[in-house]
């Protein structure tokens, strides 16, 4: 049976002992360094896979994913224009985070982004092939 001052005394160590940055740094590196990996490899087909008139329209992909799917490209008028804006700061900011600027920020943005491009064609990340 663990005591009460055991319990406390497990749980400062968890979350108030200090340790090495290390770990997470090289996680968020290396995770950076993933998305843009990935950035790379699908900008050939940006438009096929995430413009107006692409493979999946908007209006289909709202249907598909519920239609309460988090995309920030409704807040635009369907262009392929806004879709390269913000695939481009997607890129941006897996690259701030990979060299660890603006971390906290980048991550963010970086997440709100990946959510909006995942919303915006669910059907390419579904891992069926």
């Amino acid at each position: 049976m663990i005591s009460l001052a055991q319990l406390k005394l497990a749980w400062n160590r968890f979350f108030f002992e200090p340790f090495s940055p290390l770990p997470i740094a090289v996680y968020r590196a290396v995770l950076g360094f993933v998305i843009l990996v990935n950035q790379a490899l699908v900008l050939a087909d940006v438009n096929v896979w995430y413009g107006p008139r692409g493979a999946l329209t908007p209006e289909t992909a709202q249907k598909i994913s519920g239609g309460a799917g988090f995309n920030l490209l409704r807040l635009f008028p369907e262009s392929e224009s806004y879709v390269w804006l913000l695939f481009a700061l997607s890129g941006l900011f897996a690259f701030t985070l990979m060299i660890g600027l603006f971390t906290r920020a980048s991550a963010i943005a970086l997440f709100l982004l990946l959510v909006t491009f995942s919303h915006r064609n669910p059907l390419i990340l579904m891992s069926g092939d």
